[in-house]
């Protein structure tokens, strides 16, 4: 089947602050009333668990004193990938190669407007497919909980546009956190790029109706799955211009529509191609507002809460912001070498595994650490040679 990419960088100028740079699915039943396509199938037996981030130093340039943030056990890499339409062969192949990565998490979407394209009805066969896959890899799935279907938006014409009642994006929540844990799957992301309110919510960029999201589903998520992780939506680089939001003046936004103690960690997108992260001349803005994000938090008595960097990467072709392989590379490793300098920060996923095609009209097609025919750029072994 045709799916979207799981998330979207956009890739454009941005006038911030001054400066002027380049942004570079055990048997459970489903809901009552409800049928799913795939029927009711045996499960697995959830293998992970929720433990303490690593010891490290204080991040470059740090905000505040916090208590220790908390990670996943096992490991702090990730690769965003698209795991659906493969053979089987084709998706054990994947997962093994992942494994030879050292990731440890796999983040995907779970689509609701594909998942459940009427109030009745729940596609789960696929997410079943690829959920029981990688957790037989000893791999951990990150879902994104994102997108509507038209009967839960007012019709708005697309799937990116908020639901009109954040209780039935809630009841979805609970529904995925249910059945899933039998998979292994304990971590949730709370939509996607909700600060991109031209591109991912669709009626502009709006904290307190993204806090209804977070009401609504953390509690049914927890109830179904006390162990669970909810991470806030990872945020996009943007200006506070239009529809759209900066970063900081979002997440300061959540906390003031009272959103804190709904959510575990604190989701961010980190993209500063062509930049390395740790340069100093205001290029790797992105990175460095994490600092911001953090400060927001701590003075919100969330020192304790770690921000998960659930997309992070550079494309090599396809316009501006695009970089040559070995400066994606370098950008990989420098992430994941300034990921380790903080306790506060999460798990660093890369967007993403592998090429979504070879059209150059799109950047959206080459933020791979593989190629589309599946060679390896120079990022495969800067990601391999990454710490956990």
């Amino acid at each position: 089947m045709t799916r979207s990419r799981p998330s979207a960088f956009v890739l454009t100028m941005l006038l911030v602050a001054g400066l002027g740079w380049l942004t570079s699915g055990a048997s459970d039943p489903p809901l009552p009333g409800a049928t799913t396509a795939a029927g009711m199938q045996g499960h697995g037996t959830a293998t992970t668990g929720q433990g303490t981030a690593e010891p490290g130093k204080s991040g470059q340039g740090a905000a505040g004193s916090g208590a220790e943030a908390t990670g996943p056990a096992g490991g702090r890499k990730g690769v965003a990938a698209d795991l659906f339409g493969l053979s089987d062969d084709a998706l054990n192949a994947t997962l093994d190669d992942m494994v030879r990565l050292g990731v440890t998490f796999v983040r995907i979407d779970f689509d609701w407007s594909h998942i459940q394209p009427r109030r009745d009805l729940y596609n789960v066969e696929a997410h079943d497919r690829v959920a029981r896959a990688v957790q037989a890899h000893g791999l951990r799935l990150l879902g994104i909980i994102d997108y509507s279907p038209e009967w839960a938006n007012g019709g708005a014409g697309t799937k990116l546009h908020p639901p009109v009642d954040p209780a039935d994006y809630g009841r979805f929540a609970g529904y995925l956190a249910q059945r899933y844990k039998h998979f292994g799957v304990h971590d949730w992301e709370i939509w996607n790029e909700p600060n991109l309110g031209s591109v991912f919510w669709r009626s502009g960029a709006d904290p307190a109706r993204y806090v209804g999201l977070l009401k609504a589903a953390y509690p049914e998520i927890k109830r179904a799955d006390p162990g669970a992780t909810v991470i806030t939506a990872g945020l996009a680089p943007a200006a506070d211009e239009g529809l759209d939001m900066r970063p900081q003046t979002f997440l300061d936004g959540v906390y003031r529509a009272g959103g804190r103690g709904f959510f575990d960690h604190v989701g961010h997108h980190p993209y500063v191609s062509p930049a390395l992260p740790s340069a100093t001349d205001g290029s790797a803005f992105w990175w460095t507002a994490m600092d911001d994000l953090r400060a927001i938090m701590v003075k919100n008595g969330d020192g304790a809460k770690a921000i998960w960097m659930t997309e992070f990467g550079a494309p090599t072709a396809g316009g501006p912001g695009a970089v040559d392989e070995a400066r994606q590379a370098a950008i990989i490793t420098d992430g994941f070498r300034l990921q380790q300098r903080a306790a506060w920060l999460g798990p660093l996923i890369v967007y993403a595994y592998k090429d979504a095609g070879t059209d150059p009209s799109t950047q959206e097609n080459f933020f791979g650490i593989l190629r589309a025919d599946g060679s390896r750029k120079p990022a495969w072994e800067a990601f391999r040679q990454a710490p956990r």
